[in-house]
């Protein structure tokens, strides 16, 4: 599916007039002036006839995000949702070293480099390899 974007700019069709009555010496350099306004628009006018900005816009797909999260937008403007464990502007980045950094027992959320556990009920500590329980 390609979206189209199409940008116009309209220019209504006028010039200035050549000669423009001024009295002496106010206005000296009106000729210069009407001349570089008349090249300005015909400049515009030529524009006018074609599209400035036309561009097509392909929707972006797992694919974009290295095959590890959602994308959304386009292939030239994306977001990439990111699957647990990766992240990254293209989820390229392993978040963790793997599921044993906090040996099974909670979420890694982090980079290879840099992470932290958030640990499942029942378990505590840095990698989340404590028990502990709540009670007798």
């Amino acid at each position: 599916m390609h979206t189209t974007l199409l940008l116009l700019l309209l220019v209504p069709a006028f010039s200035f007039a050549q000669n423009v009555s001024c009295p002496q010496p106010s206005c000296p350099q009106t000729g210069q002036i009407t001349s570089q306004l008349n090249s300005l628009l015909n400049g515009l006018q030529s524009l006018n006839s074609t599209a400035l900005s036309f561009q097509q816009l392909s929707p972006c797909d797992r694919t974009d995000c290295s095959g590890q999260g959602n994308c959304l937008g386009f292939k030239q403007l994306k977001l990439c949702l990111c699957d647990q464990g990766f992240l990254g502007a293209s989820c390229e980045q392993i978040a963790c070293t793997s599921a044993s950094s906090c040996n099974s027992n909670g979420l890694c959320l982090g980079s290879t480099t840099s992470f932290f556990c958030l640990c499942n009920l029942g378990f505590m500590g840095q990698t989340c390899n404590q028990t502990f329980s709540i009670g007798k």
